[in-house]
């Protein structure tokens, strides 16, 4: 489950990462950081997962941004 969120969250980046929105006769160049986490049976409860995947999104930010960083802090572009 893991690997589709990330999958999901890669092809996004890329999308994202290729549009250019028009302002005031400039191009804005857009990018996103996305953290992924999965529900685990282990999780007390959902807040868990959102911390895990919250966590994650920081060290996203952290790390240079437009990137994405699973649960277990691994990276990818």
């Amino acid at each position: 489950m893991l690997e589709d969120g990330i999958a999901v969250a890669r092809r996004l980046r890329q999308d994202i990462e290729e549009l250019s929105v028009a302002f005031e006769s400039e191009q804005i160049n857009v990018t996103v950081s996305i953290g992924v986490a999965v529900y685990n049976p282990e999780d007390k409860n959902v807040n868990q997962t959102i911390i895990r995947g919250d966590m994650a999104l920081y060290q996203a930010k952290n790390s240079g941004r437009n990137r994405v960083v699973d649960e277990n802090g691994i990276c990818y572009f």
